[in-house]
């Protein structure tokens, strides 16, 4: 059972990240209302109100054949067109930027909400163009002529705001933009908390350990139920793993406190709350967020595009998202209405973002003068904001002396040096004598 619902949440997820998701809702409720108008057009109150309207619909079964034919042809036409667009935003996106932005634009549901007016409006036309009754005294569904009309309407000024937002979500500023600002909400979501609990965390090295059964991401833990789960059966849950880790078949990636205490139908509920699937969603976790603007300062660095401009973006960009980590407590955890830690779980470490996300745009990038000093530049900021802490002193040190390696061997303009060589004394005033570091030979 426990399985089942796995295997459900999973393409549920795979499902309502589709582009077609939404367009086949709108599509099957086009068919409900266009059956719904079919019963009612005759009723009398109706027949009344059509009296009183009918200034505003078509009398003639010729002509309502042609208007309704016409708009079938013509938001068929627009639907073609709009769709011929995303393909075009998707595979620039994923040719200029990077494949993962991809989800996030197939996601897009201003884009899939106007696509899926179009279908619907085609749907409801075709089963008004096919209702002409001779067997009634009204043999013209005006009505549903009329409404036809004012969907026809809507979806030319819908048409107009698709050309709108589809111009500003091709451009790589629109896009880097959006995935920092969800970025950012996913950051938020793991608060400043308070450190009273700390003392009420629990020595977790000898607890019994829990191997996953099948290889793959992790990519969504259903927190509040395994919350749920701790405190109807007393017992406390360390996460070994991070969110975007691959696990292998059989690895630990749960400890728990009590397991002989726990029947197999808990540990099965338990394992049923963590899903695994490929789609890198930002919605799921911030890591995703760092690694798609990382990517797309990488691909903006390569020979094909050579635009050192975006990399600077997603640098400061990143600068931001860095700093706040940074103010992210170690370890987390949950509390149950008890007071009682349910559940321990480590964060992405900072020096593991910053391997993944800041130094592939180093090693792409370390010939590019420009690239080098926005790198310091980041890191000056992020010493900076740890300079009451100190909590990330050594791995943001180690990052500035390996940035200044890589141009050390990368740039040699002598004007280049000197530049880099200011911005490293800067550094090292602000890092209070604590650390030297070396200068480039000019």
């Amino acid at each position: 059972m426990h399985k089942l619902w796995t295997a459900f949440k999973k393409n549920l997820q795979q499902t309502t990240s589709s582009i077609a998701f939404i367009p086949a809702i709108f599509a099957i409720s086009g068919l409900l209302f266009a059956f719904f108008t079919i019963t009612i057009e005759y009723d009398e109150r109706v027949i009344d109100l059509k009296e009183n309207i009918a200034f505003l619909l078509i009398d003639n079964q010729e002509d309502g054949r042609v208007v309704l034919g016409t708009l079938v042809g013509s938001i068929i036409s627009l639907m073609v067109f709009s769709f011929s667009m995303v393909m075009i935003v998707l595979n620039g996106a994923s040719s200029n930027l990077s494949p993962r932005v991809l989800p996030g634009l197939i996601s897009n549901k201003p884009h899939q909400l106007i696509l899926g007016i179009y279908l619907s409006t085609i749907i409801y036309s075709l089963i008004m163009l096919v209702n002409f009754q001779s067997d009634r005294e009204y043999v013209l569904p005006s009505l549903g002529i009329l409404i036809a009309m004012i969907l026809g309407v809507t979806c030319l000024w819908l048409f107009i705001f698709f050309i709108h937002s589809i111009s500003k979500s091709i451009q790589v500023e629109s896009i880097i933009e959006s995935t920092f600002n969800d970025t950012m909400v996913q950051l938020e979501k793991y608060g400043l908390k308070e450190r009273q609990f700390e003392d009420k965390i629990p020595d977790f090295a000898h607890w019994d350990k829990l191997c996953v059964e099948t290889a793959g991401y992790i990519k969504k833990i259903s927190i509040g139920k395994i919350i749920e789960l701790t405190e109807k059966y007393d017992f406390q849950v360390v996460f070994r793993k991070h969110i975007g880790s691959f696990l292998v078949k059989d690895y630990p990636f749960l400890q728990i406190s009590n397991t002989s205490q726990l029947s197999n139908d808990v540990i099965a509920e338990l394992k049923s709350c963590f899903t695994f699937y490929p789609d890198d969603q930002i919605t799921d976790h911030y890591l995703f967020g760092f690694k798609q603007i990382s990517e797309i300062g990488v691909k903006a660095l390569s020979p094909g595009l050579n635009d050192p401009g975006t990399a600077i973006k997603a640098l400061d960009l990143l600068s931001v998202l860095f700093i706040r980590r940074m103010e992210i407590y170690e370890p987390l955890y949950e509390i149950v209405p008890s007071g009682k830690i349910s559940i321990i779980y480590f964060p992405v470490s900072l020096k593991e973002l910053i391997f993944q996300n800041l130094i592939p745009i180093r090693t792409y990038g370390k010939g590019d003068v420009t690239i080098m000093l926005k790198m310091l530049e980041v890191l000056k900021n992020m010493i900076y904001a740890d300079s009451e802490k100190r909590e990330y002193h050594q791995i943001l040190v180690q990052t500035v002396k390996s940035v200044i390696q890589a141009a050390d061997t990368a740039i040699e303009n002598q004007l280049d040096r000197e530049q880099l060589n200011e911005l490293i004394t800067i550094i090292e005033e602000k890092l209070d004598g604590i650390d030297q570091l070396d200068r480039l030979v000019i």
